[in-house]
């Protein structure tokens, strides 16, 4: 959670700075990847808690959810990449795939909950 703020916050500087500067080379460079920091240290987390995670069946259950998040996105990944290409639908920014994996991973623990009820 604590990393999910510090994207937020980051991509609040980074806008701000990016419309009200006009930077350019390696000032933009570093702009552009600081929302990025936040969410690399999250999937470095992810991966150490399922190494740490001692409980089998919660390791399980998080990787089940992981993997049906990463479903979620490949699939709409895809099915959007053509649409895209063929000028069906507007372009979107690769970014965009972290927030769908997120959405992805909530979805797939709910389904979890419930089958498991």
């Amino acid at each position: 959670l604590i990393w999910t703020m510090g994207y937020v916050l980051t991509l609040g500087i980074a806008l701000t700075a990016y419309n009200s500067l006009k930077l350019d080379g390696p000032l933009l460079w570093i702009l552009a990847v600081l929302p990025a920091l936040p969410i690399l240290y999250m999937i470095w987390t992810m991966g150490q808690y399922l190494r740490e995670e001692t409980d089998e069946f919660l390791r399980h259950k998080t990787i089940d959810a992981s993997l049906f998040a990463t479903g979620i996105l490949l699939a709409i990944a895809a099915v959007y990449g053509f649409l895209e290409m063929f000028g069906a639908v507007p372009f979107v920014p690769s970014w965009a795939a972290i927030p769908i994996w997120a959405l992805g991973l909530g979805i797939g623990q709910i389904v979890q909950s419930r089958s498991a009820a």
